[in-house]
C-alpha cells in the first residue's frame, strides 16, 4: 500500500474507531517539521483541547511495510491518542511573556532548514540553538513549544532579549549534570543491581571491581533529565568548568541531541580519529531523530573559543605561522642593526688610517692655542 493510501486509511479507521466523546474531533493530516524530524502527522483536536498529540504516520508505514497487521497499528495509534496525559494547557501560559519558562535547544542547522525556517535562532558553527517555551508541566510530563517568529511578535520581545532570558532560565529549569563516564556507567548499572534485590553495600562493592575510576578520559553533559541535554554545553560558563575539571583545552563529541562528551586535548588522539569515531556511532547507534552532528567540536581554554576541531587546528597553525615571520622579522632587524653599526665602524677605521694633512693640523692647533 501507498504511504498516501495507508495515511488516508489510518485516517477514516480513526475517525470511526474512537471513543464517543471524540465525536466532535478534529482529525486531520498534515505535515510536521521538527527539530530533526519531518513526517506526515495524524492530528487529533477536540473542541476542548488547546494541544493536540500528533502521531508519525511514517513510522507506522515503515512498520506495515515489513508486515505489521493494519488493523494492530490502528489500534495502537487510537490507544495512543485515547492515553495522552491530560496536561493544563492555556492561552495565558502560551501567549504571555514568563521568561521563567525559556528554554534551550541545540540541533544540526543544516538538516533542520524548514523548522528553522520561521524561527529565531543562534548559530554556532554548524548548529543552532532555539528557544523553547513550557506552555504545562505536571506529573505526566512537560509540554512545550518552540518560539517562532510570529510567537515572538505576539510575546512583544527581541530576539537578543529572548536569548538573555532563555540562557538564563535555562539551567533553573534543566540544571546541568556533568559527570565522568564511570559515574554515569556506575549510577545505570546501580539502579538494575540495586532492582535484582542486592542491597547498596553490595552495589557498591561489585561496581567499585567492575567499574574503577580514573580509567575513562570521558566526561558526559547533559541536564537532570537525560532529554535535550546537549544544550547545556551552552549553558553560561560551562565551557569554563569543564576546562577546570579536565586541566585545559578539550574535545567535544557531540553524540547525541541528548548528551554531549567532552574529552581532554592531550595529545593522545587526533580529532580526525575521534571524527571518524562520532561518524560511526551515529551511523549505526543513533537514531536519526536524536543525531546533532557528525563533527567534533573544541574548545580553547586560553583564547575562550568555542569551533570546529579542524578550524582549531587551522587557527593554531595560522598562530604558529605569524610567530615565525614575527621571530623572521626581529632577526632581520637585528642583523639591519648590525650591518649598520659595522659599515660605521668600518668607516671610522677608514677615517683614522688616512694620512694627516701638516698645514690643517697646523690651523688647527694654533685654533686652539688662541681659545686657551
Amino acid at each position: 500500500m501507498e504511504f498516501k493510501t495507508f495515511a488516508e486509511s489510518v485516517q477514516e479507521a480513526v475517525k470511526s474507531g474512537l471513543p464517543e466523546e471524540y465525536k466532535d474531533a478534529t482529525i486531520r493530516l498534515a505535515e510536521n517539521y521538527k527539530l530533526n524530524e519531518h513526517y506526515t502527522g495524524l492530528s487529533v483536536q477536540r473542541p476542548d483541547q488547546i494541544v493536540s498529540p500528533t502521531i508519525n504516520l511514517n513510522a507506522f508505514h515503515e512498520q506495515y511495510e515489513n508486515g505489521r497487521d493494519f488493523d494492530e497499528i490502528v489500534d495502537q495509534i487510537m490507544d495512543t491518542i485515547t492515553a495522552q496525559p491530560q496536561l493544563d494547557v492555556s492561552l495565558d501560559n502560551l501567549l504571555t511573556y514568563d521568561k521563567s519558562k525559556l528554554f534551550i535547544r541545540v540541533s544540526n542547522l543544516e538538516n533542520n532548514q524548514e523548522a528553522l525556517e520561521n524561527a529565531p535562532f543562534t548559530k554556532v558553527e554548524n548548529l543552532a540553538i532555539t528557544y523553547h517555551l513550557v506552555a504545562a508541566q505536571g506529573e505526566e510530563g512537560i509540554a512545550s513549544t518552540m518560539v517562532t517568529y510570529p510567537l515572538l511578535e505576539t510575546l512583544g520581545v527581541t530576539k537578543e532579549q529572548l536569548h538573555q532570558d532563555a540562557m538564563e532560565n535555562s539551567p533553573k529549569l534543566f540544571p546541568a549534570k556533568i559527570a565522568s563516564m564511570e559515574e554515569v556507567m556506575k549510577e545505570m548499572m546501580s539502579k538494575d543491581m540495586l532492582a535484582s534485590g542486592l542491597n547498596q553495600e553490595e552495589v557498591d562493592v561489585m561496581l567499585e571491581e567492575m567499574i574503577p575510576m580514573g580509567q575513562n578520559p570521558m566526561t558526559v553533559i547533559s541536564n537532570d533529565q537525560s532529554i535535550n541535554g546537549a544544550a547545556v554545553m551552552f549553558y553560561p560558563n560551562v565551557f569554563e568548568q569543564l576546562g577546570e575539571r579536565l586541566e585545559g583545552n578539550f574535545f567535544i563529541l557531540p553524540s547525541s541531541v541528548h548528551e554531549c562528551l567532552a574529552i581532554p586535548d592531550n595529545g593522545e588522539m587526533s580529532y580526525q580519529e575521534l571524527k571518524a569515531m562520532v561518524v560511526e556511532i551515529n551511523a549505526t547507534q543513533v537514531a536519526p531523530a536524536d543525531r546533532l552532528a557528525d563533527e567534533v567540536y573544541h574548545y580553547d581554554t586560553q583564547d575562550h573559543v568555542f569551533e570546529r576541531a579542524d578550524r582549531f587546528e587551522a587557527r593554531m597553525q595560522e598562530k604558529e605561522a605569524d610567530k615565525e615571520k614575527a621571530a623572521k622579522m626581529d632577526r632581520s632587524d637585528v642583523g639591519e642593526k648590525k650591518s649598520v653599526l659595522g659599515r660605521l665602524s668600518q668607516k671610522k677605521e677608514q677615517v683614522a688610517a688616512q694620512p694627516k694633512n701638516p698645514a690643517k693640523e697646523a690651523a688647527k692647533q694654533h685654533k686652539n692655542d688662541i681659545s686657551i
